[in-house]
């Protein structure tokens, strides 16, 4: 399941993610932050997940070339879990992107659009 709200400012999106997304959930993901990049160049992102998202095989490839195309356009990203798989995971896309990535535990989700906003 997927939910994208704008926040404070509209260059700012909050997704809510729980469970598989499928291929068209993947692809309105997308397609939602190609729009705002285009209208807005840098985008800042807070992306609450629920247990261990996953997506289908299928829309894999399109989320890779997204990334490598777009890494740039990326501010600061917040990202809200529980997950100690998704910690493990985030630090090891900290290391590897400029992009200026946080993880925050659930009860920290304000403290995340906080300082989500202080970027934009």
């Amino acid at each position: 399941m997927l939910v994208c709200q704008t926040g404070n400012a509209p260059n700012i999106v909050e997704y809510f993610v729980q469970g598989k997304l499928s291929e068209g959930e993947n692809e309105e993901l997308l397609t939602d932050l190609q729009e705002r990049i285009e209208e807005h160049g840098e985008v800042h992102l807070l992306v609450v997940v629920e247990g261990i998202p996953t997506v289908e095989l299928s829309a894999i490839p399109d989320r890779l070339s997204f990334a490598k195309d777009h890494i740039d356009d990326i501010g600061r990203y917040a990202l809200v879990s529980d997950s100690k798989v998704i910690d493990a995971a985030a630090g090891l896309y900290d290391n590897v992107t400029d992009i200026d990535f946080q993880t925050f535990a659930p009860d920290k989700t304000q403290e995340a659009r906080t300082w989500v906003e202080a970027g934009a």
